[in-house]
């Protein structure tokens, strides 16, 4: 009796397993599948020669928590690739999760780190959005991502955190970019030494 209960829990639970791996399956070969080659490309983006900057990914480890940023970008390719459709707040959830957990599984974090930044929100410029590190590296400095020093690439990964504050209240953007820049780029300079 017992034997027989054991091995129906255990046909239960393998099959509910097996459904599982096969719904996560299943979604990655409808939402993430056909549109792969751009995000990896989004993931080559900033570790390519023109746009590269070393100082990108340790300050962003020191910055923002891992979690963060897969959060972030998982949040962001979602929106650039379901513009426009309405969605109910659980379903976004679901997906967000979804998206989160194949990009945790597909992507090193400095690939994480570039997809991110290639399509993150740095706020406005003279009424137009600014997306991308490249993007509001031109607009903020007028010099490519490859040539900013820390202090300026501190300046634009504190705007990412709210952009439309900091442009409206600019000393929280200061108070900001100091305690950042303390912590960002003197532990850069340990490491260079």
């Amino acid at each position: 009796m017992i034997k027989k209960i054991l091995r129906r829990l255990f046909c239960t639970i393998a099959l509910l397993f097996s459904g599982i791996i096969f719904a996560l399956c299943g979604y990655y070969l409808v939402e993430i599948e056909p549109h792969r080659s751009e995000i990896t490309s989004l993931s080559q983006s900033l570790n390519q020669a023109p746009h590269h900057n070393p100082q990108i990914d340790p300050l962003l480890s020191v910055i923002y928590p891992t979690q963060s940023i897969y959060a972030s970008a998982s949040r962001d390719l979602f929106f650039h690739f379901h513009q426009g459709q309405r969605i109910s707040q659980g379903k976004y959830h679901l997906h967000h999760a979804l998206w989160q957990l194949w990009l945790t599984v597909l992507y090193n974090q400095s690939e994480i780190n570039s997809i991110w930044l290639a399509e993150a929100y740095f706020g406005s410029d003279n009424g137009n959005p600014v997306y991308g590190l490249e993007h509001a590296s031109q607009v903020r400095f007028s010099a490519p991502v490859s040539t900013l020093n820390c202090s300026q690439l501190v300046e634009l990964l504190a705007m990412l955190h709210a952009p439309s504050l900091y442009k409206a209240k600019p000393e929280l953007f200061k108070q900001r970019v100091e305690k950042l820049e303390v912590k960002g780029c003197s532990e850069q300079k340990v490491k260079q030494e």
